[in-house]
């Protein structure tokens, strides 16, 4: 989760940089999360599902590369209204809440089991 959130957070820091070399800084950083989150989501999901099962799962999982091309339509329409650092910054911002209700809403499910 901590990936999760930091990915956002640098993405949101980088639309608000206005200096080159922190901006670029910023998405290093940024790509590191995304590869820590990828990894980290993958062995999670690999060690809980069952054997016979983990071919299907995964295929479930991967489903969400296809996913971006839905959210880039959505990224340019907020960058088309609101102008790219705003609206990338908003979009992001947008991503973090549906992932914090998300998190918040399985783990309150796992903790009434």
């Amino acid at each position: 989760m901590v990936s999760a959130k930091a990915t956002l957070l640098l993405l949101i820091l980088f639309c608000l940089s206005r200096n080159l070399w922190l901006s670029i800084l910023l998405l290093g950083l940024f790509g590191g999360m995304q590869i820590i989150f990828r990894t980290v989501s993958r062995l999670i999901i690999q060690v809980e599902t069952p054997r016979e099962l983990l071919g299907r799962v995964m295929s479930v999982f991967l489903m969400d590369q296809g996913m971006g091309s839905l959210g880039s339509m959505v990224m340019g329409a907020f960058v088309t209204v609101f102008g790219a650092a705003l609206g990338l910054a908003l979009t992001s911002l947008a991503s973090m809440t549906f992932t914090a209700i998300t998190f918040w809403r399985l783990l309150g499910v796992s903790k009434k089991k």
